[in-house]
């Protein structure tokens, strides 16, 4: 401001030297104009030089920059979140985001978005299809809830899982319904509907005619049904396969985080299915190593698989095999199917395979076999 009052007062000063050179010499000039061109330059000069002074001072102590630079940031925030939705909405980041932030306002926004996934059932069609949740129909039981083995009106078996406790597990009720309707895939159990009627969180899956992978290795006393070799090698295929989607299938990998022989589901054909995903979490690209966790659990089904003993009863004895599948000339499967599940149960993370090439491993191992894969 200072500079351009001095700025002023020059162009004055000098305005008024010209004005009086004027003056004197107008009686030389024949009817000249009153000023002479030099008084022109000057005046120019001056204006120029105390416009752009003004402007500059105005510019520096009257203009509010903190306050622009903050309308800024948040015009560029408000915008990130914009373009966010917009890929929520495009499917280009998991709907699973979403629900985790709509949980905290409340079970009602949570139920809106579920509605656009996934058609809901009522309750009373529930209660009429469990025999009003009967317990002769339980077929499995778990630290969330309980499972019922049901008819729906149009005939069709399903498996209904409802929670004990509806609050304290609704973020494992979203979390599952997002994962199995954004990632589908032949060896994930698919969800068909789900109820949130009275309190209630209720899912209902396809219903799996051969139950869990556990009761077929570890049957009670008197229920043993032996797998075969190919059926057993069938399994660990498809359960590698399932992992390896998780892991692999978009920007953002799902870890399961809780894979065991209790959570393998098998259907008509042996196929296995995953499911419960009560512990499962998003991992981003930097996250690889979390995904080990995942295979080292995996190589526990396997070692599940060749010797028919539950991980606590195998107390690091991994050569002793089933005796149902040993010498009869699979023997030479076995033992690279044993070399793999060695790998996957290493101490050191680092040390482990990812589960793409466990599965592709696997799937040499599979060349042979008829299969409609």
């Amino acid at each position: 401001m200072v500079l351009s009052v001095l700025l002023l007062m020059l162009w004055s000063l000098q305005l008024q030297t010209c004005f009086t050179m004027s003056n004197a010499g107008s009686s030389e000039l024949n009817g000249g104009s009153l000023f002479d061109p030099s008084f022109w330059y000057s005046f120019t000069i001056g204006y120029v030089c105390s416009a752009t002074g003004i402007i500059f001072a105005f510019m520096c102590f009257c203009v509010p920059w903190p306050q622009l630079k903050k309308a800024k940031r948040k015009f560029m925030s408000s915008s990130v979140r914009r373009r966010n939705i917009h890929a929520i909405k495009a499917n280009q980041v998991p709907k699973l985001l979403l629900c985790m932030l709509l949980l905290k306002k409340g079970n009602q926004e949570v139920s809106r978005v579920l509605n656009k996934l996934i058609s809901s059932i009522s309750f009373m069609e529930l209660c009429k299809a469990t025999d009003y949740f009967n317990m002769t129909n339980v077929i499995g039981t778990g630290r969330t809830g309980m499972v019922y083995k049901a008819t729906l009106s149009n005939g069709s078996k399903v498996a209904v899982k409802r929670l004990y406790d509806s609050k304290l597990f609704e973020t494992k009720f979203a979390l599952e319904i997002v994962i199995l309707q954004r990632f589908k895939h032949k060896n994930l159990v698919d969800l068909l509907e789900f109820c949130t009627e009275r309190k209630q969180r209720i899912l209902v899956y396809e219903f799996m005619p051969n139950g869990k992978l556990s009761d077929w290795l570890h049957p009670l006393q008197n229920e043993a049904f032996p797998l075969d070799w190919p059926i057993r090698l069938k399994i660990a295929l498809g359960l590698a396969r399932g992992l390896c989607f998780l892991h692999h299938c978009c920007n953002w990998k799902i870890l399961h985080f809780g894979i065991s022989s209790e959570h393998v589901l098998l259907d008509k054909n042996f196929e296995p299915k995953l499911w419960n995903f009560r512990s499962a979490e998003l991992m981003k690209e930097n996250q690889k190593k979390l995904g080990k966790k995942d295979v080292y659990d995996f190589g526990i089904v396997l070692m599940e698989l060749i010797t028919g003993k539950k991980h606590i009863e195998m107390n690091g004895n991994f050569n002793v095999i089933d005796s149902y599948v040993s010498g009869k000339g699979f023997d030479e499967q076995i033992s690279c199917l044993v070399k793999v599940a060695v790998d996957c149960i290493q101490f050191s993370p680092h040390q482990r395979p990812s589960m793409v090439d466990v599965y592709k491993y696997i799937e040499r191992l599979w060349e042979g076999y008829e299969t409609d894969d």
